[in-house]
C-alpha cells in the first residue's frame, strides 16, 4: 500500500504570482513532482491523503480551485477521486460561524468540496460529521476525524468528548474494521509532536495551538482494539515534517504543499513537501520525501527555477529514542506517548502567567526536594493563590472540569470516586473540591515518605482498600515537575493491590502548575488524564551530583 500524503495548500489568491498552486502554475508544479519521482524511485501510488487547510483563512471561494489541484494530483499519479481522502483544516471553516456556535454552517464549504472525493462514500459517520469511516480499497480503511470541532479558543485545536470516542469505536471501528486491515487515521492537527523540536519554540504556546492532545484518548482506545497491528496517523498543520514511531503506530506529519510567498510572509526555510508512505503486509514502513528546492536562498515560485527532489528517509525504530533530521535539525523522537493533558482554561492560565511575572512568586534558588535532586527554581504557592481572584477562579474551573470530564462524559457518580490531596496544598484544594462536588476526600502526606505527617495522613491499609473500591481516583497536588511524588503515591498503592487490581481504577491528576517538558519527568502512563491551571512553567530540577558544593551554592529551606 503506497499512500501519497500532502497537506496545507493554503490557497489565498488563486491567481497571485506568489502562489505555488496558482491557476497558471499548479499543473506544472504537480507534473514535475510526478516526473521526478519516476526518475528517482518509480512506484505506483494507491491512494492520496490530503490533511486539510486547502484554502487560507476561511477563503471558501477557493475550494473549486483546490478541487482542480487535487484532481490534477490524482490524475498525475493515477489515483481515482474515490481513492483520495480529505480532512478539514482549521483554515477550511468559516470561523465567524464557528464562533457563533453554528459548526455545521462553518464547514459547509468544505463538506461540499469533500463530496467529490472518497469522503462521498463515507456511509459510516459519527455524530455531527465529527468522524467518517471510509472503505478506500480492499482491506484499507481511513478514519477521518475533525480535530477542529468544539474548539476551546480561536487558535486552538478542538476538544474531543469521551462520548464521541465511544461512538467512534462502537459505531464505526469495532463493527467493520478487522484487526488485520490497514487503518489510516486522518486529522489536520497532529496528536503528537516532539517537544525537543526547536522550530516550535519560536511561537508562544506552540503546543496548545498546534497539537491535538484531546485526541490521545482516541489513540489509546484504537491501540487496544488494533492489538499489535501497524496503524498510520497522518496529519498536517505544523508545516514541518515529522515521523514518529510509537509501538505499533506510525505518526506522520508532512510539510506544507502550498502557501503563498509574498512580502508579508517572506521566504522561509520550511520548504514545500510531499511524502509517499509505503506499508507492506508485514507492517514494515518505508518513506519517500519530496522537497521543492530553490536554486538560491529564497523560495520564488514566480521565477520557475525551483525543482522537486525526492529522497529516501531513514525510519527510526520505535524501541528507543531514535533521531531523524527535521529541516536540517536533528530531533530526538519519543518512544512513548503521553496520556491526555489539558489546561483548565486559557483565562486562568494567562492569569497565572501574569502573577508569575508581576509578583515575587517565581524565584531562582536552590531547594533540595529529594535526597538526590534539587530544584533551582521555586514557586511560592502561598503567594500565588493570594493573587487577586486566582484561588476562586482555580477552584471554579477545577469544579467545572470534574463535573464535565469525569462526572459528565464518563457517567460516573460522585460516590464512584475518591479525591486524594497530596501534601498541604493538595489537601487544601481536595478538601474544598470534595465539598463542592460530593466526591469523598482523603489527604496524604507524601513529602519525606509521609514521616512528617500523622498516621491518618499516611498510606494506610484503610486508604488502599478505599482506592480499591472506587472506579476513579483524582490525585491533586500543587506542582508537578518530575512527577516523582505522584509516582511514589501510585506505586505504593500498586504494591499493595497488585497492578491488575490497580488498573480497575481510573486515575486522574490535577495541579496548579505543571512542567510538561521537564527532561526528568517520570512516565505516568497510568494517569488517564492530567489537567493543570498552567502546564508550561519551567521547574528546573537537577540531580545533586551535577551541582557544586553547598558552600558554593547553598540550599534554602522550602519555606524561605
Amino acid at each position: 500500500m503506497n499512500i501519497l500524503h500532502v497537506t496545507d495548500f493554503h490557497i489565498a489568491e488563486k491567481d497571485a504570482i506568489g502562489e505555488h498552486l496558482r491557476e497558471g502554475h499548479y499543473q506544472e508544479y504537480v507534473k514535475h513532482l510526478k516526473e521526478r519521482m519516476e526518475q528517482a524511485f518509480p512506484r505506483t501510488v494507491d491512494s492520496i491523503v490530503a490533511t486539510g487547510d486547502f484554502v487560507d483563512r476561511g477563503a471558501v471561494s477557493n475550494f473549486p480551485h483546490a478541487k482542480k489541484v487535487l484532481l490534477c494530483l490524482g490524475q498525475s499519479f493515477g489515483v481515482a477521486p474515490k481513492n483520495i481522502v480529505v480532512c478539514l483544516g482549521n483554515h477550511d471553516r468559516e470561523l465567524k460561524f464557528d464562533i457563533g456556535g453554528d459548526e455545521k454552517r462553518a464547514r459547509r464549504g468544505f463538506r461540499s468540496f469533500a463530496k467529490d472525493f472518497a469522503n462521498a462514500d463515507a456511509t459510516f459517520v459519527a455524530g455531527n460529521g465529527r468522524a467518517q469511516l471510509i472503505y478506500v480499497a480492499e482491506s484499507y480503511w481511513a478514519l477521518v476525524v475533525d480535530s477542529t470541532m468544539h474548539y476551546a479558543a480561536r487558535d486552538r485545536p478542538g476538544e474531543l468528548e469521551h462520548k464521541e470516542v465511544d461512538e467512534i469505536m462502537s459505531s464505526l471501528l469495532l463493527p467493520r474494521v478487522r484487526p488485520s486491515d490497514v487503518l489510516v487515521v486522518v486529522s489536520h492537527f497532529p496528536v503528537v509532536v516532539d517537544p525537543s523540536n526547536p522550530v516550535p519554540t519560536e511561537e508562544r504556546n506552540w503546543r496548545k495551538r498546534h497539537v491535538w492532545e484531546a485526541g490521545i484518548p482516541l489513540y489509546n482506545r484504537i491501540s487496544e482494539f488494533r492489538n499489535g497491528t501497524k496503524t498510520l496517523w497522518l496529519s498536517g498543520d505544523i508545516h514541518i515534517n515529522s515521523f514518529q514511531p510509537d509501538k505499533d503506530w506510525y505518526f506522520v506529519t508532512t510539510g506544507r504543499f502550498g502557501v503563498k510567498i509574498d512580502k508579508k510572509r517572506g521566504a522561509t526555510a520550511a520548504r514545500r513537501e510531499a511524502r509517499v508512505i509505503s506499508l507492506d503486509e508485514t507492517g514494515k514502513v518505508d518513506l519517500l520525501r519530496a522537497r521543492y528546492e530553490p536554486r538560491g536562498s529564497s523560495d520564488t515560485p514566480h521565477v520557475g527555477e525551483s525543482h522537486w527532489e525526492w529522497s529516501i528517509e531513514d525510519v527510526p525504530s520505535s524501541s528507543s529514542g531514535a533521531q531523524e533530521h527535521m529541516d536540517g535539525v536533528a530531533v530526538v523522537t519519543s518512544p512513548k506517548l503521553s496520556q491526555g493533558r489539558f489546561t483548565l482554561s486559557t483565562e486562568l492560565e494567562e492569569m497565572i502567567r501574569q502573577a508569575l511575572s508581576s509578583e515575587e512568586i517565581y524565584r531562582l534558588v536552590r531547594v533540595q526536594i529529594r535526597p538526590d535532586k534539587s530544584a533551582l527554581s521555586w514557586i511560592s504557592i502561598n503567594r500565588l493563590i493570594n493573587y487577586p481572584t486566582l484561588m476562586e477562579r482555580f477552584l471554579d474551573d477545577a469544579r467545572k472540569w470534574i463535573k464535565e470530564r469525569i462526572l459528565g462524559s464518563r457517567a460516573f457518580t460522585a460516590r464512584d470516586g475518591l479525591m486524594v490531596g497530596l501534601d498541604a496544598w493538595g489537601a487544601a484544594f481536595a478538601g474544598t473540591l470534595s465539598v463542592e462536588t460530593g466526591i469523598p476526600c482523603r489527604c496524604v502526606g507524601a513529602r519525606s515518605g509521609g514521616r512528617e505527617y500523622s498516621i491518618a495522613e499516611q498510606i494506610s491499609a484503610e486508604l488502599v482498600s478505599e482506592v480499591q473500591g472506587k472506579r476513579f481516583c483524582i490525585i491533586i497536588v500543587d506542582v508537578v515537575s518530575t512527577a516523582e511524588t505522584v509516582d511514589d503515591f501510585y506505586r505504593s498503592i500498586e504494591a499493595r493491590l497488585g497492578p491488575i487490581v490497580c488498573k480497575n481504577t481510573q486515575f486522574f491528576l490535577m495541579s496548579i502548575i505543571s512542567d510538561r517538558a521537564n527532561p526528568l519527568r517520570k512516565e505516568i502512563r497510568y494517569i488517564e488524564e492530567q489537567v493543570s491551571a498552567c502546564d508550561e512553567v519551567p521547574c528546573l530540577v537537577v540531580e545533586n551530583c551535577r551541582l557544586p558544593d553547598a558552600a558554593i551554592l547553598p540550599a534554602v529551606s522550602r519555606g524561605e
